[in-house]
């Protein structure tokens, strides 16, 4: 179950930071796991981050849902934020998600517009999303 689990966070990174609009952005600070304030004093913007939210499986249903968030982190400004959000839809959004090597594939969909703020702690400006990935295989 873990190892699905996994495979289903891996279809999803590879696929953004395959994006070359996305990378053009924020090169190569894309980050998963469950942190989703970045320290401060260590991190470099601009910077995407996926905290998995957990997820389940219907029954015998070979689907299972994960849910995700995507973060966008931008001293610059909220606008930022907002254009790597952009990327994140344009790149994910009801696209079957593969990697070679991989037999989990995946479906993702936005379920929420983005919110936007300012963390006082991470002193950068946020926008932030939640999906849901189906993955199969």
């Amino acid at each position: 179950m873990a190892a699905e689990t996994q495979d289903a966070m891996r279809v999803v990174m590879h696929a953004l930071a395959n994006s070359a609009t996305l990378t053009a952005i924020v090169a190569s600070r894309i980050y998963g796991g469950s942190a989703s304030t970045p320290d401060q004093k260590s991190a470099d913007y601009p910077r995407l981050t996926l905290p998995w939210r957990g997820g389940h499986r219907n029954g015998y249903s070979p689907v299972r849902e994960y849910v995700f968030e995507a973060v966008s982190w931008s001293r610059t400004s909220a606008d930022e934020a907002l254009s790597i959000q952009e990327v994140v839809l344009a790149t994910l959004q009801v696209e079957r998600l593969t990697v070679s090597g991989i037999t989990t594939a995946v479906l993702c969909r936005q379920t929420s517009q983005p919110s936007i703020g300012y963390d006082e702690q991470a002193r950068a400006w946020y926008a932030s999303t939640r999906w849901v990935a189906q993955a199969f295989g």
